[in-house]
This record gives C-alpha cells, structure tokens and sequence, in this order.
C-alpha cells in the first residue's frame, strides 16, 4: 500500500493513515475534513484516527484529481477530461466535459465558494490543443458558465505552463505551481464571495458594554452618554460572525423590561450598486428582571355598603432563598382607572424563605359613591424597588332608599313683565343621596299663558351628579305682544327611560302699558376713540304694537361710565305709526373729554311713562404717540487738536502773559494784570485774544458743528491721543510748540491712512519735513518758521518756495514778492518797493470752501509767502490798496495718500476767535474742518460714530432710546446718552409734535473682525403709559485686522531682488526689528520702527509699496500696538535727550475730552 503523511507547522513528518493504492490526490474541506483519490478504492476519506472510509461516487473513469468547495461538495476529474461533482449525500453530476488535461499535476482547484479554477490542455474554445496549460479558466458554480480568467505569460512567462493549482482559504490567494520556475509557486490573491460588513451596536447610558469578543475596531462617544461600538468585519460568508458581548445592567427593578442596547445595525456596500451603502437593522433583545416575591389580596365574602369601611388582608409569600424586608403599599382606583385612595405604608419584616407573612388594612369609604373600585397592593423592598403586585375587584352598594330621586327648584328672574320683555328662568337640580351617583337626566321647560295655553317651552341636558352635587340651569323666554295676566313656568326632570325625578314651578305677571310697544337700540362707530376725535352715535326706536304712537318724546343722553355723571342732554318729539321705526345718527365731540369710558343713551317719555330703550358705550383714549427712528453711522468722526499751552513745546515755561497758567493736570484762564499785555496770545498777532478765550470758543465752535473732540496742550498728550486711535481728523493750532521727527511721521501716516489734517496757527512751523504732507516747497533751513519770521525769538526767515533768501533779499519791512499765482518764475507776483501795509482780508478762489467771496481780517497778519509745490491755493491776502486781484497764497489745500490737508499760512483761531461766533472767520474755520474730514470708516478697533434719527409723527410726547453694547464695543464719547448700571446707554428728550431730532455717540469697535449688530429699542410717553415704538438696528461687518507678520509676508519677496529698490530691504529690516521690539515688550520702540518702515515705502512708486504702506498704517493706528505706554520722542542723540527733558515737566491739557453732544 501507499501511505498519507501529516507533516506539521514544525516540519515534523508522521504517518497519517495506509491506502490500497496510489494517492492521486488529496483535498481538506472547511472542517479540516481530509479526502483522497486512492487508485485502488476510488473516493475515500480519511478520519483523524487514520481509518480510511469509502464514499459513494457514481460516474468515476480512472480519477486523477480531487478538490473541495465551500460547502463541502467534492469535484473529481476523470482521466477522460471530465469532471465529476460529488454531493456530501453522494449525489453525483457532471458538470464539465471537453477537456483536456496533461496530469503532470492536479490542476483543478474550487475557491472558497463554488466555483472551479483550472488549467486545461485544451478547451474550446478557449484554447485548441498543443502546448502547455498556459490559459486559467474559472468555471462558474451558479450558472456553469465558463470564463477566461488569466493568460499566463502576460502575467509572466513561467506561467506557461501551469501544472498544480490550490485555493489557500487560510490566506484567500490562489497558488500555481510550474516546473518552468524551477520549482517556485506563485501566488494570486482571490476576492472570495464574503463581503466587509461593519457591524454597529449603540449602547444605553444604564447598559455598559464591559468585554467583547472580538474586540470592536473603534469606539465612538456620544453626546447622551452612550456608546457607538464599531467592528469592521472582513470577508463575512453564508458561515456568518459572531460577536460576544458581556453586558452590565444598571439599576434594575423587578419586573422591568430593559433592551440590551439602544440600536444595533449592520451596514455594507450595495452590491448592484457599490456607491450606495445599505443599512440592516438587528433585533435588539431584551433582559427581564424578576424575584420569587409574591402577593395574594382577599377583601372578604359578600358585598360592602357605601360608606362602611373595607377590610383588606394581604399574603406576602416569599419564594426566594433569603430573608425579606420591605414595605406594603396599598391604593385604591374607580371604575375610570382615577385613584381614590392611597393607605399609609404597611411594613413587612423577617419574612423567612419559603414563609408566608399576612398582612391587614383598613379602608374607610365614608366619603365614596357607591359602584365598582379596584384595590391595589405593590410590595417593596428596603431599597424601593419594587419586587410584586396583586389586584382585587369589589363593590360598594348604595342604600336603595336614596337613589332615584332628585330635588329641583325653578325662579323667575323678576316677578313682572311687560309684553315684550325677555323672562329668565333659573333652574337648580340636586342630588340628596349620600353615596349615590345619579346619571345624567333631562330638564323640561315650560310656560302657560293667562288661558293655560303654553307659549313656550325648551328641553335642556342634566348632567351626572354625585351625592350632595347639584346643577344650575338657564332658559329665556321672549315675549312677543303678550297678553296681560298670570302665567306659569314649570320644570320637570326625566331619566333616561322617561321617568320623573323631580318638579317645580314659578309664577310671573305681564302688565300692559302705553309704553309697552317701544323697543330700542343705539350703536357706536368704534369701540374707542382717541381725544380729538369724534364718535359718531346711532340710536333707533321702533313701535312693536298694533296701533300709533302719539306725543312720544325721545332723550338722546351722553354719560360717563367712570363717574356716572350725565354730560350732555337733548329731547326730539316724534310719532310712530304701527311698526314704524325712527333712526337718528349724532356725532359725539371727544376733544373735552377726559380719557375713560362713555355711553351714548337713548330714553322715551310717553303717557307720563318714562323708559330707557338703549344704549352703547365706547372708550376714549389718550392721543396717539408714533416715533420713528432710525439708526445709522454719523458723519462726523473724532477730531484731535494741538493749542498753545503755558509751557511751549519743548518744556520751557510760557512767557508771562500767556493768558493760562498751570493748574494740576489741566489750564485755566488767567485774568490780565498790569495793562494790555497780559492775558494775551504771545505768540499770535497783535491783540489777539487770549489763549482761555480761544480755547473757550474753539470747544463752542466744534459742539456746535457737532464734533467729537479732544483738545491739547503739549505735544506729548497730542501724541498720546493721536496713537490711541480714534481720531479722522487733526487740528494743529499751536504757534510756539510743534510735533518733532516721530510725532511728525506719525501725523503724516495717519493723513496717508485716510485722516484729514489742518494745520492754522500761523507761527512756526509744526511739523518736521511735511513737504510732500501739505504739497509745499520749503525754502531755507529753520525748521521754527513758515516763510515769515513772527513773535519773539524767531531767527532769520525761512520759507517755503523759491530758493532761500540771502542777505540782499528784502527782510520784514522791505519790498517782497507777491502775486496772484502759485507758479511762473520761482516767486510770486511782483516786488513792492516798501513793505505793504497787513493784509486786511482773505479772497476765497473756491466757492466750495465758503460762499462768500472775502473774510475780513481783524488783526494785523504778517505778510507771508507759501510756495505751492503741489497744492491747491483756496485763499489770497488782501491788503488796503492793493493793486492786484489777488496777493500771497493764505490758505491752500492738497491731498496725500487717502486723507486731505488744508494749511492756512495765519492765525486762523485768534481771528474766528476775535469775529466772534456766526462771523466769516469762523465760518471760514468750521469749513476747512469740514473740507478734509473723511467719511467714518469701519475697521476692527476703530472710532465711528452712530446716530440715532427720531421722527415724531404723532402728538407731543417724551422720548427714551436705550441702546445695549454687544460685547467688545467701548464708548468713547457718549454724545449726551447717560450710562445705566447694566452698561446700556439711555437718550432721553421731549419731542415736538412733527419734530426731527438726532442724538450721535461714538464707539470705539471690537479689535477683532466679522459682523457687528447694534440695536435700540425706542419708547415714548410717561411711565407707566409709555408706548413701545419698535427697535432700530445697524449691522456692520468688519475686516479682519491687520497683522505684523501679513506685512512682512508681503514684503519678502519684493525685498529679495537686487534691482529693487532699496527701500524695499529697509523697510523689512525695520519690520524685523518691530517685531523682535514686540517680542521684548517695547512698543514704543516697535512704533519707531514701523514708522522708519513707512519712510522707507513712501517714495517707491509702486502700488504693492503704497498697500503695504497703508498695511502699517493701520497697525500704527487701528491695532493693539497703539497701546505703547508712554510717547518716546526722539530715539536717541541730542532730539532724544531734548524729548526727554520735555517729558519729565509738566505738560497741560485744554479740555482733556470735548463732549460733542
């Protein structure tokens, strides 16, 4: 014999069973059943002892190879080329025929379902015969199809000759031998007919999912405090998974019910469609939880009287196999289910396992109906939780007596009536039995007239009443044309077979007069009216009678409901034919009427009988109050100005007659001493007014032009308010004091962001190098002077325009240049052979600046000079008896980046100050104001203002708008608005009939960008009769805010190349360092930098340089650098130190904050 070897993982070799033949083949099914083709005794398997068993097959013709699919069928093919299915009962059927096989090997396997893999010799008409099994075939095992699967060579060339296949079910992979390999096999992966399944189970948050076999592949937390547990199963056959679960159930309680898990779910791929996923819902089981706890209720023999008490007697059995203790609840239902009666607790002690303990109770009825009830007992252990439950019927009788009856009683609604009246009966029905519940009934009307005939009659529903219950009833009864005499009202109570409960009865009389046959009615226009208004009365009276009505005299009364008192009266005589009807519409004036309640009445006098036939009332109303509002972004925004103070700019004290003098933080005027000179401007013209008094007018002006503003008095606090932000608008009126190198850049970059600038003191000049800011040419070399020397201490003259004047040009007092023009030839109009008289006026070359076409000047002014480089000339001088149109350029305007500027090259405050309110002067300065503030611009941490419109289309009324701050949102000026306790803001004014009113506050926005929502609510009138008028909203949406790293971003790679201007690499270089200065907490230094960056920009004529530029604008004004403690003026060397000296004295502020409103 031959014999079958086991050989082990390990290698080891052994012995497995003997055949009578050659093994020609060999086949494991799914479980690890082995079979083998022995050339002797054909299908045999061989069992794990060894013994080999024969099979049936019928059809086998000298076997050569054997495989085993899915199911356990065995495929045999046959040396004739066929091959054999063999059933696991021993069924057998051909299911391939034709082909032709070389037997080197066996190579025919099935896959993990049941379909057949070979490699024929030849099969048509797949391949003819003659080479090797070059071509893998796959017999289908649903259909019998077969199908080309694989061209050996194409994959590689070995596989020309495939002699062994087998399907590996551990690692799903097909292995092909071929001896042109040298013995190598090669291995192809097969998709079996499983399918990746992901299986879902959904815990509960009292079930907790404490082990699973296998583990899930991922757990998901959900937000009731359960558990999504999700196992990704791979190649799931008809074999199926399964999953083990260990559940912990909390807090159960006897007999409750509880799913296993909330939800459990299979989902996986469609298969006609492997886009669309498919869900299959699971059978969720579930737990019963259960004790051997048991009641039996007994309430005794026989039936329980209503209102005697009940006997109850309970068995506690106790079936388990420990002690019980717990406690006895009892409660009682009606027949509806409705509890009636709760005893008090009963507890139930030591009751031993196996033991039964009674248990007794009492239950009163005294105060029941008599019918049927339900007697519950629930047993509970120590814990509460309760374990069993007994019910018992029973029954309690009424007393036979008391039942069926009832008592009923019937009234009129006055004894007499007259033939048209409506009679009112009023019935009550009641049940005298103690504990009986009488069912519903019916209640019958009826009334019989002076004959005994009935004139009326009505049936109405009683409804079921307890004992001691009753019920009332309504019925009316009109009259019509009634005869005079007795009549009769009766009420009988039926049951529902008809049967009589209870009667009564009531007697009226109808009396007949001449009166008897008037009728009537009034209606008002409207339900209420408002004061003023008038109400419009409609009063009718009819004649129901059979005969005229003669000498009837008809009242028409106004009456106040409130007081009672008559108001007005007036009578109308009229007849009525037989059925006639008069109708009379009046008008109600309400203008004297006090707000309340009225009534239009109508009365009727005939036969000396007096009858009230109708009436209505209505209400009238105070007047109607209706406000409008609105709520938008005002026009003006904040307005930063720098004025002389008593200690000039670089900390030296002011001279003597200053007008102010220090007094803490802030100024106050001085009164003048010793003559003229004191209290005056030192540094204006002569006799200008002092500077209190220009302060004063200056902070008149801007209120009443509806500014926001804040005044000061040295450089330093100008420069502290200037960076923290805010300010649109810039006012540089000092002549002794002016903004150095720092404070000079900045103003600069807040104009090339988009602020506006004037700049009229008209003495030394302000700023440090503002050419190009204010689009003039500078001429000489001291930077104290505008062109003009003027006040004490000024050097040699310094101009702006032409070339610097020399010893041999004219000084102050000599001939000098003027003329109407800005260009031509280096100087401005002719030479005067003597110095001209002051300028007297101004002529305005633009209307839009002012209408009129000159100002007056009082105060003597200088002769100065601007030379325009690229500005707009606005204003000339005129002096008496000049001989040209025009003289020097006074004021003149220019843009630079986003923003305007305006210079006035005099006094400008000192004038409008001297003129007084409403003159041209200070016209002349609102306007120039007005001409370069910019519209309000909504960026993250940005001053706007909001205006709140009021409409007054009602009468007179108070008006309170209260305005709540979103978070992130500061007042900076609150524009007359007080400020709650809660933080909202609250405007209250008195509103003219048809008046308009506005109220304007500035907010300082969030620092962070996205959508912004205000919102107001609007009321009007007093407390308590104050109306709501609705809410006003604004909705803005800022940017997002600018950053130190999106500028430097931006300037990279404009820095990297060696053409590019060089300016590009110093301002990144300052950049750099503007952020390590941040790093380190000096941003004060980082200001410095970032400035210096702007410098570097500025004339690099290149679009990406100017948005960069406007970039560190918005750092410098509108970020949270601006919040660099302290104003460093000067780095370092000589300006420095000087700056530093400024710092350490004291500085004065006029008005710290103007409040606009």
């Amino acid at each position: 014999g031959h014999q079958v070897l086991r050989i082990t993982p390990a290698g080891e070799v052994s012995p497995l069973a003997e055949l009578a033949g050659v093994a020609r083949a060999v086949a494991v099914d799914r479980e690890d059943r082995l079979y083998a083709l022995d050339s002797s005794a054909g299908l045999v398997r061989i069992r794990p002892d060894g013994t080999v068993v024969p099979l049936p097959a019928v059809g086998l013709a000298d076997p050569q190879g054997l495989t085993v699919d899915a199911d356990g069928r065995l495929y045999v093919v046959n040396r004739d080329g066929s091959v054999l299915r063999v059933d696991p009962g021993g069924g057998s059927s051909r299911v391939l025929e034709g082909a032709t096989f070389e037997f080197e090997g066996v190579n025919l396997t099935a896959d993990c379902a049941d379909n057949l893999i070979f490699a024929p010799m030849a099969l048509t008409p797949f391949k003819a015969l003659g080479g090797e099994e070059d071509t893998l075939l796959e017999l289908v095992g649903g259909t019998g199809e077969v199908r080309q699967v694989l061209y050996g060579p194409d994959l590689d060339p070995a596989l020309g000759d495939m002699d062994v296949l087998f399907y590996d079910r551990f690692g799903d992979r097909l292995l092909v031998w071929t001896d042109r390999n040298h013995g190598k096999i090669f291995s192809l992966p097969v998709v079996c007919g499983g399918m990746a399944v992901e299986a879902h189970l959904i815990t509960r948050p009292d079930v907790t999912l404490a082990a699973a076999e296998p583990p899930p592949t991922r757990r998901l937390a959900r937000g009731d405090g359960s558990v999504e547990a999700v196992w990704e199963l791979a190649q799931v056959d008809v074999a199926g998974r399964a999953l083990d679960l260990d559940l912990l159930f909390h807090g159960l309680a006897e007999g409750e019910r509880r799913p296993a898990v909330q939800a459990a779910f299979l989902t996986l791929a469609d298969p006609f469609d492997p886009g669309t996923r498919v869900t299959v819902p699971l059978e969720v089981p579930e737990l019963l939880a259960s004790t051997a706890m048991g009641l039996t209720l007994g309430l005794g023999a026989g039936g329980h009287p209503a209102g005697e008490p009940v006997a109850i007697r309970v068995a506690v059995a106790n079936g388990g196999d420990l002690p019980f203790d717990g406690e006895l609840r009892l409660a009682v239902a009606d027949a509806s289910g409705a509890p009636v009666a709760t005893l008090p607790p009963i507890a139930v002690t030591a009751v031993a396992p196996g033991a039964t303990a009674e248990v007794t109770a009492t239950w009163e009825t005294a105060d029941l109906y008599a019918g049927g009830y339900t007697v519950e007992a629930r047993l509970a252990d120590t814990d509460g939780r309760e374990v069993a439950r007994a019910e018992a019927a029973l029954t309690l009788a009424a007393d036979p007596s008391s039942t069926g009856r009832l008592a009923a009683g019937l009234h009129t609604d006055r004894p007499r009536y007259r033939p048209w009246d409506t009679v009112t009966l009023t019935a009550r029905v009641a049940n005298p039995a103690a504990h009986a519940l009488q069912a519903a009934a019916t209640a019958e009307f009826t009334v019989a007239g002076p004959d005994g005939a009935p004139v009326a009659g009505a049936t109405l529903p009683v409804r079921p009443l307890g004992p001691g219950d009753h019920a009332d009833l309504g019925h009316t009864v009109a009259l019509a044309d009634a005869a005079a005499g007795g009549y009769t009202a009766r009420l009988t109570v039926r049951d529902a077979a008809g049967a009589t409960l209870a009667q009564a009865e009531a007697r009226f009389r109808v009396e007949r007069t001449a009166a008897s046959p008037l009728s009537g009615h009034v209606a008002v226009a409207l339900p209420q009216v408002a004061a003023g208004e008038v109400e419009l009365c409609t009063e009718t009276a009819t004649n129901r009678g059979a005969a005229p009505i003669a000498d009837l005299t008809l009242e028409h009364l106004l009456a106040s409901l409130d007081t009672g008192a008559l108001l007005e009266q007036r009578a109308s005589g009229a007849t009525l034919p037989p059925g006639g009807s008069l109708t009379a519409a009046r008008s109600v004036a309400t203008a004297g009427l006090a707000p309340g309640g009225y009534a239009c009445l109508l009365r009727a006098r005939v036969g000396g009988e007096e009858v009230e036939l109708g009436g209505a009332g209505f209400q009238v109303a105070p007047p109607p109050v209706s406000v409008r509002g609105t709520l938008e972004l005002g026009s003006r925004g904040r307005l930063l100005a720098l004025l002389d103070g008593p200690r000039d700019g670089g900390g030296d004290p002011a001279p003597a007659d200053d007008g102010l003098e220090a007094e803490g933080e802030g100024l106050r005027p001085v009164p003048p001493e010793g003559g003229p000179g004191r209290g005056r401007d030192p540094g204006g013209p002569p006799g200008a007014p002092s500077l209190a008094a220009q302060a004063d007018f200056l902070a008149r002006l801007l209120q009443d032009h509806g500014w926001s503003a804040t005044l000061t008095a040295s450089r330093g606090d100008f420069r502290r308010e200037l960076e923290g932000g805010g300010y649109d608008t810039l006012l540089l009126l000092a002549e002794r004091q002016g903004l150095r190198r720092w404070g000079s850049a900045e103003v600069r970059e807040a104009v090339h962001l988009g602020a506006g600038l004037v700049v009229a003191g008209g003495g030394r000049r302000p700023l440090h190098h503002a050419e190009a800011l204010l689009g003039l040419r500078l001429v000489g070399d001291d930077e104290d002077g505008w062109g003009h020397g003027r006040g004490p201490g000024h050097g040699h003259r310094c101009r702006f325009g032409g070339e610097v004047e020399d010893e041999d040009e004219p000084r102050h007092g000599e001939a000098r240049r003027h003329g109407p023009g800005h260009g031509g030839e280096g100087r401005r109009g002719h030479r005067h052979e003597e110095d001209p008289a002051p300028a007297t006026a101004l002529r305005l070359l633009d209307a839009a600046l002012l209408p009129e076409p000159e100002v007056p000047l009082l105060l003597p002014e200088p002769h100065p000079l601007l030379d325009l480089a690229t500005a707009e000339p606005l204003a000339a001088f005129l002096a008496p008896g000049a001989e040209v149109e025009r003289g020097p350029v006074a004021i003149a305007g220019h843009g630079y980046g986003r923003g305007r500027t305006l210079v006035a090259d005099l006094d400008l405050l000192a004038e409008a100050t001297a003129a007084g309110p409403g003159s041209p002067a200070a016209a002349l300065l609102a306007a120039a104001l007005d001409r370069v503030a910019p519209a309000p611009e909504v960026v993250p941490g940005g001053v706007v203002p909001v205006t709140v419109g009021l409409t007054n289309q009602g009468v007179a009324t108070p008006v309170a708008v209260e305005l709540e701050l979103p978070p992130g949102v500061a007042v900076v000026d609150a524009g007359g608005a007080t400020v709650e306790a809660d933080g909202r803001l609250r405007y209250t004014l008195d509103l003219a009939e048809g008046a308009e009113a506005a109220a304007t506050l500035w907010l300082r926005l969030p620092e962070a960008g996205g959508p912004l929502h205000l919102e107001a609510a609007i009321t009007a009138g007093q407390p308590p009769a104050a109306y709501d008028q609705g809410r006003v909203a604004l909705d803005l949406t800022l940017p997002p805010p600018p950053t130190l790293e999106e500028a430097l971003s931006r300037l990279e790679p404009l820095a990297r190349g060696h053409r590019r201007p060089r300016g590009y690499r110093r301002a990144r270089e300052a950049l750099r360092r503007a952020g390590r200065l941040l790093a380190r907490g000096r941003p004060a230094a980082a200001r410095r930098a970032l400035l210096r960056a702007t410098g570097d920009l500025a004339p690099i004529p290149d679009p990406e340089a100017e948005a960069i530029r406007t970039l560190l604008d918005r750092l410098l004004f509108l970020a949270p650098l601006r919040a660099a403690p302290g104003v460093e003026e000067e780095e370092d060397g000589r300006e420095g130190r000087r700056g530093a000296r400024s710092r350490s004295r004291q500085r004065g502020t006029i008005g710290a904050q103007y409040d606009g409103g």
